[in-house]
C-alpha cells in the first residue's frame, strides 16, 4: 500500500490542470500515487493528463460520466490505494515541501486524522493574502464550529479509512462538502494545521465555491455545523439529515433563519467596501468607504466580531431544533 494518494477531481480544467500536475511532480517526496478523476470533461483536460501519464507511472487517470465534485471525490476515495489522501483541486498548486512535511507530521502525531497547512491566495498573478491559521486541535475545531476561516480543501491530508468509515463526502452537500467531512473527522481524532504555507489557492470566478447554486456557501456550512452538534449530543444526525427532501427542508429553514438575523448583510457589506478600492481614483474610494463605514457602523461592528470570534448562529439554530419547537413559530 502506498503511504499517500493525491486525489484530484476535475471537470474541464484545461486552463489549470498542467500546472497542478507539475506542482505534484516537483514534490521533494517522490513516492506517491497521483489519482486524477475526470468528471466528464469535454475540453482538452484528458489529453493533457494522458500526456503526463504516459511518462509517469505514478499518475492514474480515471474517466467517468459527469456527476459533480462530491460523487467524483467519493469515487476517487474508493479507488485510492494510499493510507493518506492528499487533496488538490485542479486550479490550485502544491508547493514542493507539502507532501514531505505533512507525512512527517502525521508520523510523529499518531492521533491525527486530518492535517492542513497555511496557504497563499493568488489572484491575477499576485499574492493577495497570506494565511496565519492556528495549529492546535481545539482552536481548529472552534473555527469549524463558528464558521471562521479554515485551511483550504487543497491543503487537506487525511486518513482514507476513517474518512470512508464516517461516510466520505456526503452527496447532499453541493457546497461545503469538505467542512462537513472535517467536522465528522474531528469527532474521530485530532485535526491540525502546519504553520508553513504549502499551498497556493488561485482565486477566480470559476471556482466551485464561487458558483451559484440554490443555496449559498454559508447555508451549507451552517447545515454541516448543525449536523455536527446533533451528532455530539445524540451520536447521530439522522434526525435532521436526510439525503432526500429532509435535507432540503433543513437548508430552507437555515436560509430563512440567516436572513432574519441579517447574516448575509455582513458579506454584502464586506464586498461593497472592497469594491471601493480600484487601482484608480483611490482618494475618492477612501472617502466612499469612510462614508459607508460611518453610516453602517453596526454592520462594521458585527463584521469585526465575526472576523475575530466567528458566529454562534449555527449553535443557536441547533439549540432551537433540539428543543423540539415548531419551525413556523421559530421563523415568524
Amino acid at each position: 500500500m502506498k503511504e499517500i494518494t493525491i486525489l484530484l477531481a476535475v471537470r474541464n480544467g484545461e486552463q489549470w490542470i498542467e500546472k497542478a500536475i507539475l506542482s505534484i511532480k516537483n514534490q521533494t517526496l517522490k513516492e506517491y500515487e497521483f489519482l486524477i478523476v475526470d468528471d466528464g470533461s469535454t475540453d482538452l483536460t484528458k489529453k493533457i493528463i494522458l500526456r503526463y501519464g504516459e511518462v509517469d507511472s505514478r499518475i492514474r487517470y480515471i474517466y467517468k460520466d459527469h456527476s459533480g465534485l462530491t460523487k467524483s471525490l467519493n469515487y476517487g476515495l474508493g479507488k485510492a490505494s494510499g493510507k493518506w489522501i492528499a487533496r488538490l483541486d485542479a486550479d490550485d498548486l502544491a508547493l514542493p515541501e507539502r507532501l514531505s512535511n505533512q507525512l512527517n507530521f502525521v508520523k510523529d502525531n499518531k492521533d491525527t486524522v486530518l492535517l492542513g497547512s497555511n496557504f497563499l491566495l493568488k489572484k491575477n498573478k499576485s499574492i493577495i493574502y497570506s494565511s496565519n491559521l492556528p495549529n492546535s486541535n481545539s482552536k481548529l475545531v472552534y473555527r469549524l464550529r463558528t464558521m471562521k476561516g479554515f485551511f483550504p480543501h487543497s491543503s487537506a491530508f487525511f486518513l482514507k479509512d476513517i474518512a470512508i468509515k464516517v461516510g466520505g463526502y456526503r452527496s447532499s452537500f453541493i457546497k461545503s462538502q469538505d467542512h462537513d467531512l472535517w467536522l465528522r473527522l474531528s469527532e474521530r481524532g485530532e485535526i491540525h494545521c502546519l504553520n508553513e504555507k504549502l499551498t497556493i489557492i488561485n482565486e477566480h470566478n470559476k471556482r466551485i465555491s464561487n458558483l451559484r447554486s440554490d443555496y449559498s456557501q454559508q447555508v451549507y456550512t451552517c447545515a454541516a455545523i448543525v449536523c455536527h452538534f446533533f451528532r455530539i449530543k445524540n451520536g447521530t444526525d439522522k434526525e435532521i439529515y436526510n439525503e432526500n427532501s429532509g435535507f432540503r427542508i433543513l437548508l430552507e429553514l437555515l436560509e430563512s433563519y440567516l436572513v432574519k438575523k441579517d447574516f448575509f448583510k455582513l458579506f454584502e457589506f464586506k464586498e461593497e467596501i472592497k469594491s471601493f478600492f480600484p487601482k484608480k481614483k483611490r482618494e475618492t474610494s477612501i472617502i466612499k468607504s469612510i462614508y459607508k463605514v460611518l453610516t453602517h457602523w453596526k454592520l462594521l461592528y458585527e463584521l469585526l466580531k465575526f472576523y475575530y470570534f466567528g458566529s454562534k448562529l449555527p449553535f443557536r439554530f441547533y439549540e432551537f431544533l433540539s428543543s423540539k419547537k415548531k419551525y413556523d413559530t421559530f421563523l415568524s
